[in-house]
């Protein structure tokens, strides 16, 4: 009996040791897949101090230390630092979640732009892929990853605070946030995007300045054709339970639902737009945007207000529907915006 027990003690024990390893193993060739996807890209530099594994021993934790993100061949770079967040995953490496705990850091080389955002509670991003890397390791498939294998993304906060560190001042405050993005075939399925409570003074550094609120609650559903093996995009769903912009100067109220559909399906649903103070909100444009790119945008408000370039207009306040297999804009078609974007 004593035989007996020492033998399963020492085949738990053998066991044990080949878990280890093989976990040990499995988490160096990931570091090593987190460590190439950092250094992948050709616009932005990703550094981090160390990466460190954790997580035994049904997971995998990387800690990334001083991770850090700033822009390549610029002359005035801007450099995002989140500290020492944590990526944490399955065994598989098919679900992941990104932890941010501590602040994060927006500064430029000139000196002239500092942010400090810092979190409530921290957040998190997640991300599921379609087949995990493991899995494609099985099947002998061994490519790079890309957006195209993510099925789904998730962000969420509990609120957090924008604090300029040259003003010395908190300029925006959120209580929560949450955007969640699901993926079948190639195309994106559900578009889901709470902001609740964005609020702030802003600050001319920023290129917002003045009271600024946003509370939006909106989803974008991709309807797609089963009947077709390649699943193409038929008909596109929208609903604004709440989007209400409000700045010192104009405000935008987007609400309703409206569904967008193919050919083959009329589209229906209604989707009102209230733009107050259109002057104002044209002169906010054209501190981001060139003379020409505003006239543009200015265009368009008057082609669906129904008024003529050269008359005054105040606010803009217009419908959205779904008709037949078309959408009306107000008081302009699809068909009337494309051939006005065409002629610029």
């Amino acid at each position: 009996m004593d035989r007996f027990i020492q033998k399963l003690i020492y085949i738990a024990f053998s066991f044990f040791i080949l878990y280890c390893a093989v976990w040990y193993g499995w988490g160096v060739y990931a570091k090593k897949i987190l460590h190439d996807l950092l250094n992948s890209s050709s616009k932005y530099e990703i550094t981090t101090d160390k990466i460190e594994l954790s997580g035994f021993p049904f997971n995998l934790s990387y800690t990334l230390r001083n991770l850090s993100i700033s822009e390549k061949n610029e002359d005035i770079k801007s450099t995002i630092n989140f500290g020492n967040p944590v990526l944490k995953s399955d065994f598989s490496l098919g679900n992941f979640i990104l932890e941010v705990n501590d602040n994060i850091t927006i500064s430029t080389s000139n000196n002239k732009n500092n942010y400090v955002l810092s979190y409530n509670k921290g957040a998190s991003l997640s991300a599921s892929l379609k087949n995990s890397i493991g899995y494609g390791l099985i099947k002998g498939n061994s490519k790079p990853l890309s957006t195209r294998d993510i099925a789904k993304i998730e962000y969420v906060d509990n609120g957090y605070s924008i604090k300029d560190t040259i003003l010395e001042k908190i300029i925006f405050n959120s209580s929560k946030n949450n955007f969640d993005l699901k993926v079948t075939s190639d195309h994106f399925s559900d578009l889901n995007l709470i902001v609740a409570n964005f609020n702030g003074e802003g600050s001319e550094s920023f290129c917002i300045q003045g009271p600024l609120n946003l509370n939006a609650n909106f989803s974008i559903k991709t309807i797609l054709d089963e009947k077709n093996s390649n699943k193409q995009v038929k008909g596109l769903v929208f609903n604004f339970s709440q989007f209400i912009l409000a700045v010192q100067d104009y405000s935008l109220n987007i609400s309703g639902d409206l569904s967008v559909m193919g050919s083959d399906k009329d589209s229906t649903g209604t989707v009102l737009v209230k733009l107050n103070n259109v002057p104002k909100f044209l002169s906010t444009v054209e501190q981001f945007y060139s003379p020409k790119q505003t006239d543009y945008v200015k265009g368009i408000i008057y082609k669906m207000s129904g008024v003529e370039i050269d008359q005054p207009l105040e606010n803009m306040d217009i419908e959205i529907k779904g008709e037949n297999k078309d959408i009306k804009f107000g008081h302009a078609t699809m068909v009337d915006l494309m051939l006005y974007s065409l002629s610029k």
